[in-house]
């Protein structure tokens, strides 16, 4: 009985390890699909849903890989979009072509000095580029009262330029198609600018150009003068004399201007050793700017050669002596001859007919001891020329086609000289005929 007892214990004891053999392995490849083994009981436990949700999660995060894609996809058609923008811009291009389309208008304007007066015989330039890109440049010069037009102008943002002379203003200008752009008034003419031009003046005792510059907001450089204007010391040498020589025997200080103004007065004599020769005493040496003959060589030779490299040259009256040496075949001098007169001169020029508009002027010389001339050469223009007394006071002549005022083009070279028999005198005050034709001269150095 016993027996039976023991063994049926042993039978169910069999039979619930049996029972549990599936759950109790040796190893985790032993449990069923989606168990592992626990370590602590020893069983095989269903694995935790998280985990096939990871797996899902990978799904998932595949599903979001496929949403970037769809994201990429959206980025793509941002970049249809941002191509459209780049269509848009270029939609803007074409709006910009559209602010200056294709097509010629009209221009009228004035051209001026730069105080506002009107500008004759002064030339102007309208250049730039068309709708389709191509440069242009037309050209044309102003009447006697400064009026200028341009017909069949491209239109657009184009630039306009009027020079006359060293002097010279600019303007950025809008062109219409089919409609004229009018520069005309006050605001809208174009003046040449008065610091466009770097010029120097020499004063003398008997003109005074730099008033006449001043008057027409024209900036300039006083460089010296004859030593009587400032009444350097008592013999008319002193600083200005000394300046004068120091800056015309320099060819690097005359270099940077364009312009060189000689005003009438006793320079050359106060710098020619000849006009005080006392045998082998040197003046230059005693009297302040009163220098020797080798510095009025150097003078000379800086002249010629400043006018060579396209600078311009004026002198007036007593100057004359600079004109002379510098450009001896430019007109034959009578010396300081002329009386104190008015006389009609014959306007010969075709830039001073266009002025004046008449063929003759009046020119006025309040002072006797005035340098004459008897002719001109072959590359000198005669504006002015008349009949005029000289000579002795008590027994005066006069002389027949006296020219008055010329200007000499060397034949080698770009610059010009320009030398009248009159000018702006400081003892009287200037008007008239005289004074528009100062003013002209001005701005064709």
């Amino acid at each position: 009985m016993r027996f039976h007892l023991i063994g049926l214990f042993a039978l169910c004891s069999l039979a619930l390890f049996s029972a549990c053999g599936d759950d109790v392995v040796d190893g985790e490849g032993s449990c069923p699909p989606g168990e592992s083994l626990n370590p602590i009981t020893g069983q095989c436990t269903p694995d935790q849903g998280g985990a096939t949700n990871q797996g899902g999660g990978t799904d998932n995060q595949g599903g979001g890989t496929d949403n970037q894609g769809g994201g990429t996809d959206n980025q793509g058609g941002g970049t249809d979009n941002q191509g459209g923008g780049t269509d848009n811009q270029g939609g803007g291009t074409n709006n910009q072509g559209g602010e200056q389309p294709c097509g010629d208008g009209r221009i009228e304007g004035l051209a001026c000095t730069p105080d506002g007066a009107t500008l004759p015989v002064a030339n102007v330039t309208i250049s730039g580029t068309d709708c389709e890109g191509n440069a242009f440049s037309f050209e044309t010069t102003t009447d006697n009262a400064g009026y200028y037009t341009f017909e069949d102008v491209p239109a657009g943002n184009q630039e306009l330029v009027v020079t006359s002379g060293s002097f010279s203003g600019t303007r950025i200008v809008q062109v219409h198609p089919d409609q004229t752009t009018d520069l005309r008034d006050e605001a809208q003419k174009v003046c040449v600018a008065g610091d466009s031009a770097q010029i120097a003046v020499i004063s003398g005792e008997y003109d005074n150009v730099g008033s006449l510059l001043s008057s027409m907001n024209i900036e300039y450089d006083i460089v010296g003068s004859d030593g009587f204007v400032d009444f350097g010391n008592l013999f008319g040498g002193g600083d200005g004399t000394d300046d004068a020589a120091a800056f015309l025997m320099d060819y690097s200080a005359m270099a940077p201007y364009q312009i060189i103004f000689i005003e009438c007065g006793g320079l050359y004599s106060m710098l020619d050793a000849g006009g005080f020769d006392l045998g082998d005493f040197d003046l230059g040496g005693f009297f302040p700017g009163m220098g020797s003959d080798a510095d009025m060589d150097v003078i000379i030779e800086n002249l010629q050669t400043f006018v060579q490299n396209g600078g311009s040259l004026y002198s007036s009256d007593l100057a004359y002596q600079f004109m002379d040496d510098a450009f001896p075949d430019a007109a034959t001098f009578l010396g300081t001859s002329g009386h104190s007169q008015d006389v009609t001169a014959d306007v010969i020029s075709n830039e001073m007919l266009s002025l004046l508009g008449t063929n003759q002027a009046s020119i006025s010389f309040n002072m006797g001891g005035w340098a004459m001339m008897s002719d001109a050469g072959a590359n000198t223009t005669i504006h002015f020329q008349g009949d005029a007394l000289h000579g002795a006071a008590e027994s005066p002549q006069t002389a027949s086609d006296i020219p008055f005022l010329i200007s000499y083009d060397p034949p080698t070279g770009s610059g010009k000289a320009i030398y009248t028999s009159f000018h702006n005198s400081a003892q009287g005050a200037l008007g008239g005929d005289m004074e528009e034709i100062l003013r002209f001269l001005i701005f064709q150095l």
